[in-house]
């Protein structure tokens, strides 16, 4: 690898629909860690779980990030961010957080409400919300 690469190895282990409220847990292989002898180099310390909160629009879809931002901050969620990807066919918005409980459940389920209400309260019309919740099982930066 070039030096000053990053490599992240996750696995998703649930999917949950926010509009339906449904969930899907996925069958993983196994549950361990990547070693230094599969990766190459030693990997670096990091959180359990890594949540991916998604919210499709419809094209012309808007909403002020830093305000969805705020809201989810006050609310007691620890995002990374939230990014906007433009498709021909809709506006997608991405988040990610991270945890360390394996009961994560409850969390997702809340933090999604949080934003369900975000875009109701604003009659932003959604086309769909959901999340994906990866296992860590690695990330780490050659050269580290």
């Amino acid at each position: 690898l070039l030096p000053g690469t990053v490599v992240e190895v996750e696995q998703v282990v649930a999917k949950f629909d926010a509009i339906t409220k449904t969930w899907v847990r996925l069958d993983t292989l196994e549950d361990k860690a990547v070693s230094k002898v599969e990766l190459g180099f030693l990997p670096g310390s990091t959180w359990r779980y890594e949540i991916h909160h998604a919210v499709n629009l419809p094209v012309g879809g808007k909403v002020n990030l830093h305000e969805l931002m705020g809201v989810c901050s006050r609310s007691g969620m620890q995002l990374g961010g939230w990014f906007v990807f433009e498709r021909a066919e809709e506006v997608r918005l991405r988040s990610n957080s991270f945890t360390n409980t394996e009961d994560f459940f409850e969390q997702v389920e809340r933090e999604s409400v949080i934003i369900e209400n975000f875009f109701r309260s604003r009659d932003v019309v959604v086309k769909a919300q959901r999340c994906s919740v990866e296992k860590v099982l690695c990330v780490t930066k050659n050269g580290e």
